[in-house]
C-alpha cells in the first residue's frame, strides 16, 4: 500500500514540476510601459503611472519578432477655470482686433499680411478699426485649449488619434527592453517559488497522511507492513 502511494506521489511531483516549468516557458511574461501627453501637440514621455483623472489610451505594440508590449497612453488632466479636472484636445488660437472683437481660430503660421488681406477680403478695414491711416496694427494673439471629460466623444476622438499614429522611439524600446528583462527575472523567480511551495506542501501532506495512516494500522515508521 505505501509503496503504491509513493509511486503516486511522485507521479503528482513530476506533474507539477512539468507544469511550473511548461508555465515558465511559455507564459509571457506583463511590462507595460506608460507614457504622459501633456497637451495636444506636444510629445509622449516615459511615466510612472496614469494620474488619478488622466484620460487613458490602452494599445499594444511590436518590441521584437514575436514580443508584443502593452503601452498606456496617459492623458494628463487640468484644472479648469470652473475647478474641474479636464483634459485638453484642441489648441485655439484668435486674434483680438482694435475695437475689442475676438476672431476664433485664426491659424498660427498665418502672416500678418495674409490676416490683413482675409479681413479686408470679410469688409473689415483694420486702419479704420485702429484710427490710424496704414497697416500699423500688430495683431494681439490669444491661445487657449478646448478641454472636455475624459471619456467624452471630443476627447475620445483626439485620444485615439493620437494612439493611431503612436511608435515607439528608441529610446522607449531600450526602456522597453529593460522593463521586458525585469519582468522575465520575476517571472522565473514566481514559477520557481511555486515549484518550491508545491512540492514542500505535497511532501508534507504524503507524510502526514502516512504518519496517520502508520498510527491506525499498527505499522512501525520506515517500515510498509505490521510485524507479525
Amino acid at each position: 500500500m505505501f509503496e503504491g502511494a509513493r509511486r503516486i506521489a511522485l507521479a503528482i511531483g513530476a506533474t507539477w514540476t512539468l507544469g511550473c516549468v511548461a508555465y515558465a516557458v511559455l507564459q509571457k511574461p506583463y511590462a507595460p510601459l506608460f507614457f504622459s501627453v501633456e497637451s495636444p501637440g506636444s510629445e509622449p514621455k516615459p511615466a510612472e503611472q496614469c494620474g488619478t483623472d488622466d484620460a487613458r489610451e490602452y494599445i499594444s505594440r511590436e518590441f521584437e519578432p514575436g514580443t508584443p508590449i502593452s503601452v498606456t497612453l496617459c492623458f494628463a488632466a487640468h484644472r479648469a477655470d470652473n475647478g474641474r479636472m479636464l483634459i485638453p484636445y484642441a489648441r485655439v488660437t484668435s486674434v483680438e482686433l482694435p475695437d475689442g472683437r475676438i476672431l476664433q481660430n485664426v491659424p498660427l503660421d498665418i502672416t500678418q499680411a495674409e490676416l490683413l488681406a482675409k479681413l479686408k477680403a470679410n469688409g473689415i478695414e483694420i486702419s479704420r478699426l485702429a484710427g490710424t491711416s496704414g497697416p500699423s496694427w500688430e495683431p494681439l494673439w490669444r491661445t487657449h485649449w478646448n478641454m472636455g471629460e475624459p471619456y467624452s466623444t471630443e476627447v475620445s476622438v483626439y485620444t485615439q488619434r493620437v494612439a493611431d499614429g503612436f511608435s515607439l522611439t528608441r529610446q522607449s524600446q531600450e526602456t522597453a527592453a529593460s522593463q521586458l528583462w525585469q519582468a522575465r527575472l520575476r517571472h522565473w523567480k514566481e514559477s520557481f517559488q511555486v515549484l518550491v511551495v508545491g512540492l514542500l506542501l505535497g511532501w508534507a501532506l504524503t507524510a502526514l497522511i502516512g504518519w496517520i495512516a502508520r498510527g491506525f494500522l499498527g505499522i512501525p515508521r520506515g517500515k510498509d507492513h505490521r510485524p507479525a
